[in-house]
């Protein structure tokens, strides 16, 4: 995942801050935050999709229900 997108959803979800706080922290639109937190999770959807089988083997479970809840 891109810097940047990966960046905005840490900021957002872990670190609590809101799109309008992004965007004034890194002097950008809104929208452009919230367009790379909404397509991470396209690109995480995608690689979750791909990589179904392997992931048991990868994460446990409990992190495989968060990522899962995440995305819907």
């Amino acid at each position: 995942m891109p810097e940047e997108k990966r960046r905005a959803v840490l900021l957002y979800y872990f670190f609590d801050m809101s799109d309008a706080e992004i965007a004034e922290l890194y002097q950008i639109p809104r929208s452009t935050v919230q367009y790379r937190r909404t397509s991470s999770f396209e690109l995480l959807k995608r690689y979750l999709e791909e990589h179904a089988y392997d992931l048991p083997k990868l994460v446990k479970q409990e992190t495989m229900n968060t990522a899962c809840y995440l995305i819907r």
